[in-house]
């Protein structure tokens, strides 16, 4: 048995936010799947030259939010380069799926972008510090049974 998501999650940075299709019933061991991209909330194209390719990482972490089942969490991460800059807009592809996940009744999960960056970002530590414009995007997230 599968559960879906209707439509995509934005996950802006440190924001933490929970799966509606993860109210659970029974106890069971669950498969987690999904596609995550990076999800640029600004305007990055029209103030460089379209020849410049600028990167946007994330990482996003997913975790049983109740832990009444045994604690598990884990990280996806990734950098999407884009040719001319991204303008409000989901860019780059990862597919996921995490097995063996343990939820009893009333556990959730939650997801969290836990950095963002920007390979033009105008600090000090240039694509090494969180940009808040840089999220996490997850599309087609599916949860299935796979043990009771």
């Amino acid at each position: 048995m599968c559960l879906s998501e209707a439509s995509y999650i934005i996950l802006p940075l440190a924001q933490p936010k929970l799966a509606s299709l993860a109210a659970h019933t029974t106890h069971a061991n669950y498969s987690l799947s999904g596609i995550l991209r990076v999800f640029v909330d600004d305007d990055y194209r029209s103030y460089f030259p379209a020849s410049l390719y600028q990167t946007y990482t994330v990482g996003v972490t997913f975790q049983n939010a109740n832990a009444v089942a045994p604690a598990w969490s884990f990280s996806r991460n990734l950098t999407a380069a884009v040719r001319g800059g991204a303008n409000h807009q989901a860019v780059g592809e990862l597919a996921f799926v995490e097995h063996g996940l343990a939820l009893q009744a009333g556990d959730s999960v939650q997801m969290a972008a836990v950095f963002s960056r920007w390979s033009q970002s105008p600090g000090p530590a240039r694509n090494a510090e969180n940009w808040a414009t840089v999220g996490g995007q997850v599309d087609g997230l599916s949860l299935c049974t796979n043990g009771l």
